[in-house]
C-alpha cells in the first residue's frame, strides 16, 4: 500500500521504508534548497553535506511523564548540535510508537515486533512542515541501510566535543544531548550562540486545521486548539497516522499538542495574540501588533 499523502515529501516516507530504489549519495545533497513561502527554510549556516551526526532516542523518554515532549526535545537538541558541528542530522528510527493514539486501535501493537522498530518521525508530526523547514540540515533515518553510507568512517561522540574529521559522528549512549547543546551554546555565545537557536527554531502559532478534520454525522465538532510552538514542528497534522481521520474511524481523538510539547521549553510564550520568544523585548510586541493591524486594513 502507499502513503495516504504520497505526493507530500514522499521520498522521506519511502526511503525510511526501503521503497526508494534510486539513490546516489554523492549527487542527492547537491540539489538546490527548495524554498516555500508558508514553511520558510531555517536561516542558519550551511552544513557539510557529507558529514553526519547520528543519534538514537533515549529509552528514558518512554519512562517519564510528557514522553512525547521528551522525544521532541531530544530531536531539537540533536538538530541544534548537528548544525553547530556543521553536520547533517540523521533522524532516529527508534521513536516510541506505543505513544501514538492509534497504537492499539490500528493494530500496531500486534503488527510491530517492538514498539521502537522502524518507528520514525512521520508517525508523530507533519513531515511537510518539517522537511521544508529543516530538510537542508538533515537526512532520513533509512539512510543507515544505504550501502554507500555504511562505508563511511564512524566515530563516537562522547561528553567532550572534539573536532573530528570522521564522516559519521555517533552520539554515545551516555551523552545527554540537552546538556551538550547548552554547553555548545555557552561556548559559542560570543559568536552568536543564542541567536543561532532562535534562527533555527523561530516561535509561531501551531494550529489544528479544522478544515481537514473529518467528522461523522453525530460526532461533536472539534473545538479547535493551537499552541505557541516553533516553525516546522506540527503534531496536529500527521498524515501517516491519519490524525485528521482517526476520530472519524475509531472515536479516539488525536491527542498530541500541536507544538509537540516543546514550545515552552524552547522559549516560546503567548503574549496577547502573538506567539513570541520569552527574551523578545516588550516593544517588539507592540511593533508586531501595529504591523498586523496595518496589514489587515
Amino acid at each position: 500500500s502507499c502513503h495516504p499523502w504520497l505526493p507530500v515529501n514522499s521520498p522521506l516516507f519511502a526511503k525510511d521504508r526501503g521503497l526508494w530504489f534510486v539513490e546516489n549519495l554523492t549527487e542527492r545533497f547537491l540539489e538546490p534548497i527548495q524554498h516555500d513561502e508558508y514553511y520558510p527554510t531555517a536561516p542558519v549556516p550551511a552544513v557539510d553535506p557529507w558529514r553526519f551526526l547520528s543519534y538514537h532516542q533515549p529509552h528514558r523518554c518512554s519512562d517519564v511523564n510528557g514522553s512525547l515532549a521528551c522525544q521532541f526535545l531530544q530531536l531539537t537538541a540533536a538538530l541544534e548540535v548537528a548544525v553547530r558541528l556543521r553536520r547533517r542530522l540523521v533522524l532516529p528510527q527508534d521513536w516510541d510508537c506505543s505513544l501514538l493514539p492509534m497504537w492499539d486501535v490500528y493494530g500496531m501493537s500486534s503488527s510491530f515486533k517492538d514498539k521502537r522498530e522502524g518507528c520514525t518521525f512521520d508517525f508523530f508530526a507533519d513531515a511537510e512542515a518539517f522537511v521544508k523547514s529543516f530538510g537542508h540540515l538533515l537526512v532520513e533515518a533509512g539512510i543507515r541501510r544505504n550501502a554507500e553510507y555504511q562505508q563511511l568512517s564512524t566515530a563516537q561522540l562522547k561528553d567532550e566535543v572534539a573536532v573530528v574529521s570522521t564522516e559519521i559522528l555517533e552520539v554515545g549512549p551516555d551523552v545527554d544531548l540537552l546538556v551538550l547543546r547548552d554547553r555548545l551554546r555557552l561556548k559559542e555565545d560570543t559568536q552568536g550562540g543564542a541567536s543561532l537557536a532562535r534562527r533555527l527554531f523561530p516561535c509561531r502559532w501551531v494550529e489544528l486545521n479544522l478544515e481537514v478534520l473529518a467528522r461523522r454525522p453525530g460526532q461533536a465538532a472539534d473545538p479547535g486548539r493551537r499552541n505557541c510552538g516553533v516553525q516546522g514542528l506540527d503534531c496536529c497534522a500527521v498524515y501517516h497516522g491519519w490524525a485528521e481521520k482517526l476520530e472519524y474511524f475509531t472515536d479516539i481523538p488525536w491527542t498530541f499538542p500541536c507544538d509537540c510539547g516543546v514550545g515552552a521549553a524552547l522559549g516560546c510564550v503567548p503574549r496577547g495574540e502573538l506567539c513570541v520568544h520569552q527574551d523578545d523585548p516588550e516593544d517588539s510586541f507592540e511593533t508586531e501588533i501595529l504591523k498586523a493591524m496595518e496589514y489587515s486594513k
